[in-house]
């Protein structure tokens, strides 16, 4: 059935559009034309709808642990994730790659079955998936079990060379991966991303060069700027070809440092050649009831907003990229353009997808009705 929208503003990934009339048959964009006047549109009022507030591409989170009361790492099974594509759906967040944290190998295992199923199934949420670990930096690992981090073994590398996966993107830390580790996850072509590590500038810039091209949650678990030694965030912030994923909640990352980051690595910047976006770093509890749930036998909870275990350890997020993308706007003061491509295309562009192009006619794409009075996100069909 064909649905014929008109919007104020629609963001079509690169810039804002105005007085926009477009028609969605399911998720594929039949029309779209900019510099129509409410008052110049020849239709009845009742075949229109208007949409106050602004049109968008739907979200990309490249880092979501869980949501509607799941935790991927406790269910990695195809119910788990549907339970959690569910619950970033009413926030926006549409396209996604489901992230374990450092665990067992038999839940990377289970974990990459329930993607390839999402996958061979036609899913469109699930993009592929996220390893954020296991090997990774003691020293840096926050809540990642200490028993669980590691070097590779047979198991990984068959894991790493399934070709049913989707995007695969992985976070290790320099201090934890050979020259050969890269150069295999590189051949079985992974995204690496660079976390949880206490490495210096010198053992990160290798890696970089030798084809990692990111850096995860900028500014957490990992090596901080010193006057003589740049650590992980110094890099991240110099290196001008570095993607770099931010958590901004206010909590793992101060609003000043965030506005400098951005500042850096996207203003004034062409799409193309902007770095930072957006992670929720979302676990269990987002879109559930649920104030708390178990990691690893750790009792983890909401208090002020945010997720810790008892001793106050930052154990992921109560976070969703709505959420960012207001506090883009209201804290840091970057315009709305800005903070829907740190939700949209930058993303896309770190994992080479092609959800980076702007949104044309005859696209497949999942949009959705941002209200950026209310902040409440609505998907479209």
């Amino acid at each position: 059935m064909i649905t014929t929208y008109w919007a104020p503003r629609f963001f079509d990934g690169e810039s804002i559009l105005h007085n926009v009339l477009f028609c969605l048959d399911d998720q594929k964009v039949v029309t779209l034309e900019a510099g129509k006047a409410l008052t110049s549109i020849k239709l009845p009022p009742s075949d229109v709808q208007i949409l106050e507030g602004i049109v968008s591409p739907a979200f990309i989170d490249l880092q979501i642990n869980g949501g509607g009361g799941v935790l991927f790492n406790n269910t990695p099974t195809p119910e788990g994730l549907n339970k959690i594509s569910l619950a970033h759906q009413q926030y926006g967040t549409y396209y996604y790659l489901p992230t374990v944290i450092t665990d067992d190998v038999a839940i990377m295992e289970q974990a990459a079955d329930a993607v390839a199923n999402q996958i061979k199934s036609s899913d469109p949420q699930i993009l592929g998936i996220h390893f954020e670990g296991p090997h990774i930096s003691q020293p840096k690992k926050g809540v990642h079990p200490a028993q669980h981090v590691r070097g590779f073994s047979e198991r990984e590398r068959a894991i790493y060379q399934r070709m049913d996966l989707g995007i695969k993107k992985i976070t290790v830390a320099p201090e934890s991966v050979s020259p050969d580790d890269l150069a295999f996850l590189r051949q079985n072509h992974w995204h690496v991303a660079i976390g949880h590590t206490n490495s210096t500038a010198k053992q990160i810039k290798p890696l970089l060069d030798q084809g990692a091209s990111g850096f995860t949650h900028l500014f957490n678990a990992m090596s901080q700027i010193t006057g003589r030694e740049p650590g992980a965030v110094g890099v991240a912030l110099s290196r001008k070809d570095a993607f770099a994923g931010i958590i901004l909640d206010g909590h793992h990352v101060d609003y000043d440092n965030a506005r400098l980051a951005w500042t850096i690595k996207n203003e004034n910047k062409k799409t193309h050649d902007q770095r930072l976006f957006l992670v929720s770093d979302a676990m269990a509890t987002v879109g559930s009831n649920d104030a708390r749930f178990n990691l690893f036998g750790t009792d983890i909870k909401v208090f002020e907003g945010k997720l810790t275990t008892e001793d106050g350890t930052l154990a992921g997020a109560h976070l969703t990229l709505l959420e960012s993308v207001k506090n883009a706007v209201l804290e840091l003061d970057i315009n709305i353009n800005d903070a829907l491509k740190m939700a949209t295309t930058i993303p896309a562009n770190f994992i080479h997808s092609e959800l980076a192009l702007p949104v044309r006619i005859g696209d497949q794409r999942q949009l959705i009705h941002l209200d950026d009075k209310r902040w409440q996100a609505t998907l479209l069909s």
